[in-house]
């Protein structure tokens, strides 16, 4: 018998609600009716082989798995293994659309019990390459991860001759970390999450008179804004890797010819030119920003051209970077620049409402918008 399958795409794979584990497949009522009594007689497939079974999905399946551990926390018992083969399934799923497809189907406790291990495990995975610190351990409201010894990157030392290469080549070997998940972008899921999140009234007045002081607009212009942008930067093709998307200068530790990056409580996949802008976008600070020392062409020229070496060095070691390489993703960078002053300017306006933090989020948001429309002009 020769069979063909092939995946069916109804539904936009990037819309999250519509999110499914496994590729449809043709005959996929068919195939289970014939090939499971088969197994079965022959006994090929244990009992506990999930796949093509009556309630053995995913879904199940990751249920058996947190229960597993789940029982083990509350009985004080060792849990050494389960499902060896599934961690590697983790590596190529899209864990926003998991955790949002699972929530329905857990408790809150197993949730959080999942989220804490798909962070864990990118930490895992992080950590064996050699570009993150050890993680010990993993908390509602934090991380505890071992100690990286070093300076903090600031203004000044983030241009330096002899820094900025490390760090560019070090983003690009980020950037390889399991290159062949096929995964749809975080970024336009997460503005809309926080765009949503947007209180249409604040609870403080204070806080309420500075939103309408500095958003005259409204919110109606942020989800103006996300439309146009989503609509232009998705044509770019610039290509989804595993981002850290919060490369701020806080968040890199130089020692030696040594670079570290820490901080990954937001990678995802995302797209490549949007890990670059956001972190060019940091050069300017984050409690005092000056914009004036975002980086030139010249120094993004020279920034680009490394690390595309870097990186084709690992993806395709025979390709040379040509200038027309450095060109387009310097367009594309910059193009994404503004998707990072979108994402964290509806990123501060939800902390505005919700976060204890004294810092005054909702001017922050203000000021990256500012510049939001300032490069603009320049580059759409």
């Amino acid at each position: 018998m020769h069979l063909n399958i092939c995946n069916l795409l109804l539904k936009k794979s990037n819309v999250i609600q519509t999110y499914k584990p496994s590729p449809s497949l043709n005959f996929g009522m068919f195939l289970p009716k014939r090939l499971i009594p088969i197994s079965n007689s022959h006994n090929t497939l244990p009992v506990h082989q999930f796949g093509f079974r009556h309630l053995h999905s995913a879904i199940q399946q990751g249920l058996q798995v947190i229960n597993t551990i789940f029982s083990a926390i509350e009985n004080k018992y060792y849990c050494s293994a389960v499902f060896l083969d599934v961690t590697e399934a983790f590596d190529r799923v899209w864990h926003p659309g998991l955790l949002f497809k699972l929530k329905s189907f857990f408790h809150h406790t197993q949730y959080l019990i999942l989220n804490s291990f798909l962070l864990d495990h990118w930490f895992k995975l992080l950590h064996k390459a050699g570009f993150a610190p050890r993680l010990y351990a993993t908390f509602k409201n934090g991380l505890a991860y071992e100690f990286v010894p070093g300076n903090v990157i600031n203004v000044d030392t983030v241009k330096a001759p002899t820094i900025y290469p490390l760090i560019a080549s070090m983003m690009a070997k980020i950037h390889t970390v399991h290159r062949d998940m096929n995964a749809s972008p975080c970024l336009w899921y997460k503005i809309e999450k926080q765009l949503k999140l947007i209180p249409s009234v604040y609870t403080s007045k204070n806080k309420q008179l500075i939103f309408e002081e500095t958003f005259p607009n409204g919110i109606e212009f942020l989800w103006k804004e996300f439309v146009l942008l989503k609509s232009i930067l998705s044509k770019e093709n610039s290509p989804i890797v595993f981002c850290h998307n919060d490369l701020l200068l806080a968040n890199i530790i130089h020692q030696g010819n040594k670079i570290t990056f820490i901080d990954y409580e937001y990678a995802s996949c995302n797209y490549q030119a949007y890990d670059i802008g956001n972190h060019f976008a940091e050069f300017s600070g984050v409690t005092e920003m000056d914009y004036s020392l975002f980086p030139g062409e010249d120094f993004q020229r020279s920034w680009l051209r490394i690390y595309l070496e870097e990186y084709y060095n690992i993806t395709s070691p025979s390709r040379v970077v040509s200038e027309e390489d450095v060109s387009t993703l310097y367009q594309q960078v910059n193009r994404f620049v503004l998707a990072s002053h979108l994402y964290w300017a509806t990123w501060a306006l939800v902390q505005g409402q919700h976060s204890s933090i004294d810092f005054d989020f909702i001017r922050y948001g203000a000021e990256r918008m500012k510049e939001y429309e300032i490069r603009k002009r320049k580059v759409l």
